[in-house]
C-alpha cells in the first residue's frame, strides 16, 4: 500500500492551515456533512468538487457546482489533471496541491526534516533585546554630556564679578530762571532690506528631492529580474548615502544566498532520484554535488545516463518555493514574493512582499505593475 502523505493544504478559510491527504478511494468536498470533508463556506455548493487518483495522478472534477471550481484562475469544465504548485479556488476558499501523486516522492520525510533544521539553523535573527537597551543607555548617557557642555560654556568664569564704572555726578546750582528745553527730535530711519542673494536665499532654498522612492524601486525591478550582478552595477552607479548603499548591498546578498540555501537543501539529499521542472522540461533527476547556487546530477536520456549541471533560478517557481520552506527573514519573504508572482498568485506575493524589509515600500508596486501586464 502507498504510504499517506499530504496531497493538499487550506490556504484561505476556517480551514486555513489544515493539510489534507487524498485516499486512493478519493476525496469529496461540499458544503454539506453528507461529503467526505464538509468545508464551512457558503458560497460552496452541497457538493462542490472531488478529488480522485487516475493512475497514480492526482485529479480534480467539478461536481455540477453553482460557483465553479477554479484551478489556476481559471474554471475548468471537465477533470483536471493537477501538478504540484496549481492553486484550486472554490467560493471563497483557496487550496494548494502539494504533492500529485498517490505515492510520496523519494526522501519525502528526509525533505520535511531538512527543511526544518535549515529553518531552525538560519543565521538571521534578530538583535537580541539587552544589546538594544545598552544602547539606548549609552546615547542617553552622551546626549546628557553634550547638553552639561554646552551649558558650562555659556556660564561666566567662576569668581568675576561685574565691573561697574563710577559715574560722578556734579549738582548744579538751582535756578528758578532757568526753563527746560525740549528734548530733541531723532529721525527713525527704516533698517535696509536683508541682503536675499547670500547666506539667507540659502537657507530659505527647498532641499533637493529624495532620491532614495526612486533608488529602491530601480533596485526592486532588478531584484525582480534575479538580475544580481545588475543590481550590484545600478548600487555602484547610485549616489546615496554610504550606511544605505552598506545596507542594500547586504540586502542583495542575503537574498541571493536564498537560492545557495536551496541548493545545499538538495546537495543533502545526494544519490536519490527527485522529479524537477527546468524550464518547460521535467527532469527525473539524481543529485550529485552542489556548487554555490548550481547543482550537478544525472539525468536519464535515450542514449544513457547524462550528467547535467542546473541553475537554482532556471527551476520552476513552485519547486523553488517548497524547496526554500517557510520565510524566516525579509529577504526569504523577497524572494517568495517573486516567486509567488512569476506562477501568478498575486494575494501571496504581495503579502510577501510587505514583509520585504529594505524594499518594503517598492517591491509591492513593481510586482503590481508586472502582474497588470506591464514590465518589470
Amino acid at each position: 500500500m502507498p504510504t499517506p502523505h499530504d496531497h493538499v493544504i487550506f490556504e484561505t478559510g476556517d480551514l486555513k492551515g489544515k493539510r489534507i491527504a487524498v485516499p486512493p478511494t478519493g476525496l469529496k468536498i461540499g458544503r454539506e456533512s453528507i461529503n467526505d470533508l464538509q468545508v464551512p463556506d457558503d458560497t460552496l455548493s452541497r457538493s462542490h468538487c472531488r478529488f480522485f487518483f487516475r493512475a497514480g495522478r492526482l485529479w480534480v472534477t467539478d461536481l455540477k457546482s453553482a460557483n465553479g471550481t477554479e484551478v489556476n484562475h481559471a474554471i475548468i469544465t471537465d477533470d483536471y489533471a493537477l501538478n504540484r504548485g496549481d492553486v484550486i479556488s472554490i467560493g471563497n476558499t483557496r487550496m494548494r496541491v502539494l504533492a500529485e501523486t498517490l505515492e510520496p516522492p523519494p526522501g519525502w520525510r528526509e525533505r520535511r526534516i531538512q527543511a526544518r533544521q535549515a529553518k531552525a539553523s538560519s543565521p538571521h535573527r534578530p538583535p537580541s533585546a539587552p544589546g538594544s537597551l545598552l544602547r539606548g543607555i549609552l546615547w542617553l548617557l552622551l546626549m546628557v554630556w553634550w547638553l552639561l557642555l554646552a551649558y558650562s560654556l555659556c556660564l561666566p568664569p567662576p569668581g568675576s564679578t561685574p565691573q561697574i564704572s563710577p559715574v560722578s555726578v556734579e549738582e548744579a546750582p538751582p535756578d528758578e530762571t532757568d526753563i527746560p528745553t525740549p528734548p530733541p527730535v531723532v529721525e527713525h530711519t527704516p533698517p535696509p532690506a536683508p541682503d536675499m542673494t547670500g547666506s539667507m536665499a540659502d537657507t530659505l532654498s527647498p532641499p533637493p528631492p529624495d532620491p532614495m522612492p526612486g533608488f529602491r524601486e530601480t533596485i526592486a525591478r532588478r531584484l525582480f529580474a534575479e538580475d544580481y550582478a545588475g543590481a550590484a552595477a545600478q548600487l555602484a552607479a547610485t549616489n546615496v548615502p554610504p550606511e544605505e548603499l552598506q545596507a542594500m548591498r547586504q540586502y542583495l546578498a542575503n537574498v541571493n544566498a536564498m537560492n545557495a540555501r536551496i541548493a545545499e537543501t538538495l546537495g543533502a539529499m545526494a544519490g536519490q532520484r527527485i522529479e524537477l521542472r527546468h524550464g518547460a522540461t521535467n527532469l527525473l533527476f539524481r543529485v550529485v554535488a552542489v556548487a554555490g547556487t548550481k547543482v550537478r546530477g544525472v539525468v536519464q536520456s535515450p542514449t544513457g545516463e547524462k550528467q547535467v549541471s542546473v541553475e537554482i533560478n532556471k527551476l520552476h517557481p513552485a519547486d523553488r518555493l517548497e524547496w526554500l520552506g517557510e520565510p524566516a527573514t525579509p529577504e526569504a519573504h523577497a524572494l517568495c514574493a517573486i516567486l509567488e508572482s512569476k506562477r501568478g498568485d498575486r494575494d501571496a506575493a504581495q503579502r510577501h512582499a510587505a514583509a520585504a524589509g529594505l524594499l518594503a515600500d517598492a517591491l509591492p508596486s513593481v510586482l503590481a505593475s508586472t502582474l497588470n501586464g506591464g514590465s518589470p
